[in-house]
């Protein structure tokens, strides 16, 4: 069970690492701050491969976690 949620774990981590890397950069800078950039608040829906890879990011944070916690709470 340990190597189980050992492999999980590391295929969630490259698959992290992965959508983060292939994301587009916010190149936003202190302006969000001040309100010049529309995104700060998700005005500016991502569509695309964008939305894909937020997804995915979020999914496989979500799986990477959750192992974690189960791989602690067994061993």
């Amino acid at each position: 069970m340990k190597i189980a949620l050992l492999i999980v774990v590391a295929l969630a981590s490259v698959a992290v690492i992965g959508s983060v890397i292939l994301q587009e950069t916010g190149d936003t800078g202190l302006g969000s701050i001040a309100g010049q950039s529309e995104k700060l608040f998700g005005k500016a829906k991502t569509t695309g491969p964008q939305a894909t890879l937020k997804r995915i990011t979020v999914v496989s944070s979500a799986v990477l976690v959750i192992s974690i916690l189960l791989y602690n709470v067994i061993g």
